[in-house]
């Protein structure tokens, strides 16, 4: 995998720039859009799984230590 191809799909997990900056910025280094698209893509799509994760053991936490 391509230091550019990383980049792109590191873009695609930023919340400001996602899928819009990720694509274009894979096209204008030269990678081919037919790797570029899916690894965004996928990218793209993991991190609300990281989020939903997060958020489910912040709200455990947050229940386990305070008592409203």
């Amino acid at each position: 995998m391509s230091a550019d191809l990383l980049v792109s799909m590191l873009l695609s997990f930023i919340p400001v720039s996602e899928v819009r900056g990720g694509i274009p910025y894979g096209y204008f280094t030269g990678l081919p859009l037919a790797q570029v698209v899916p690894l965004c893509m996928l990218g793209n799509m993991v991190v609300p799984v990281f989020a939903w994760a997060f958020l489910a053991t912040l709200h455990r936490w947050f229940y386990a230590h305070w008592n409203w």
